[in-house]
């Protein structure tokens, strides 16, 4: 047997020691009260109320019903669509994301394609404020802009928290009185809900 081979079996085998143990556990487990079980129940019961139902093809709506695409990159970035940009570290994603945050707050083509104006957040949990802000007035400048476009704002949370939580409450307080933003870009992700913020 290869060393490939071996890697993968030691996995498999370690899966199904994992599995049994999971079993045995649950099966020592005491039965719940009947009103401790109650309640489990009704909180399954609510959580499973908030998910989509399962759509069989005979109930999908046809096809001039569903609305078109709206991009805020041509072709490259959907509105309301979750997009990540993944690649190993220090090969530029952060300067790509702020390069695509400045495009769209100011309607300007990016990577020979066209963008919707748009109100944009830009989330930065990694540089320091003077130094992130210093690079937007930098890639503006270049862009052929007077300065940072006025739709683009900057929450700069380094060093400051990480708590996705925390992030989301206090970004829906923010929104309440404000019409909501069609781009928010994240920077770096891997360091949402790091519970150690010291540094």
């Amino acid at each position: 047997m290869d060393d490939q081979s071996n890697y993968i079996k030691h996995f498999v085998d370690k899966a199904a020691e994992l599995e049994s143990a999971a079993k045995a556990s649950k099966s020592d487990l005491p039965e719940p009260e009947p009103e401790v079980a109650e309640e489990i129940r009704i909180q399954r019961d609510e959580r499973m109320a908030q998910l989509p139902k399962i759509l069989p093809g005979d109930e999908f709506p046809a096809k001039w019903e569903i609305p078109p695409v709206e991009y805020l990159v041509d072709g490259l970035i959907q509105k309301t669509d979750l997009t990540l940009l993944s690649a190993p570290s220090k090969t530029g994603k952060t300067w790509i994301w702020n390069n695509v945050a400045v495009a769209c707050a100011a309607g300007i083509p990016i990577f020979n394609r066209e963008t919707k104006k748009s109100k944009v957040l830009l989330i930065d949990l990694e540089v320091s404020k003077n130094r992130i802000c210093e690079r937007l007035i930098d890639i503006s400048l270049a862009r052929g802009l007077d300065g940072v476009p006025s739709n683009l704002h900057l929450w700069s949370l380094a060093r400051v928290t990480y708590d996705l939580d925390l992030i989301i409450e206090a970004l829906k307080a923010e929104l309440m009185d404000q019409e909501p933003y069609d781009l928010i870009c994240v920077d770096p992700v891997y360091v949402i809900d790091t519970k150690d913020n010291a540094f």
